[in-house]
C-alpha cells in the first residue's frame, strides 16, 4: 500500500484493506487512508464492517447487487 501512496494517486480503491489485519496495523491504515484523503486523492473503501467504515469516510454508499441503495453523510 505505500508504494501506492507515493505514487500520490488522484484516486485509490481499497477492497477490505485491513482484513486479516492485527490492531496495531489496522491503526496504521486507517491513518494512512486519512492521510491520502486530506492531501486532496478521492479514497474508495470497499468493507462490509460498518463500524470501521463510518471511522476513515466522509460518505457511506450502501450497494446491494450493483445497485445503489442509500447515500449518506458519516
Amino acid at each position: 500500500m505505500a508504494k501506492w501512496l507515493a505514487a500520490s494517486p488522484r484516486v485509490i480503491l481499497l477492497d477490505k484493506p485491513t482484513r486479516g489485519a492485527d490492531a496495531g496495523a489496522k491503526a496504521e491504515t486507517h491513518a494512512l487512508i486519512r492521510q491520502t484523503d486530506r492531501r486532496g486523492a478521492a479514497v474508495v473503501v470497499i468493507s462490509s464492517a460498518l463500524p470501521r467504515v463510518m471511522q476513515i469516510n466522509d460518505r457511506i454508499a450502501v450497494i446491494t447487487q450493483g445497485s445503489v441503495m442509500a447515500w449518506r453523510p458519516r
